[in-house]
């Protein structure tokens, strides 16, 4: 079985709708990967429409 981690996770809330959590599931790894990061942001950016008003990078 392969092991996965949740390391990709966006909440926001949408006035009318409610709040959402999008969240990926990646292979574990032993180091920080700043890139994956960027790519999740477009995404989450193009699926609601709109940039987030906060966001964190860990």
């Amino acid at each position: 079985m392969e092991h996965l981690s949740l390391t990709g996770v966006v909440a926001t809330k949408v006035d009318d709708w409610g709040e959402f959590v999008l969240a990926e599931l990646i292979p574990i790894f032993d180091k920080a990967n700043i890139l994956y990061f960027e790519p999740l942001m477009v995404d989450m950016e193009r699926r609601l429409g709109r940039q987030p008003r906060f966001d964190v990078l860990a």
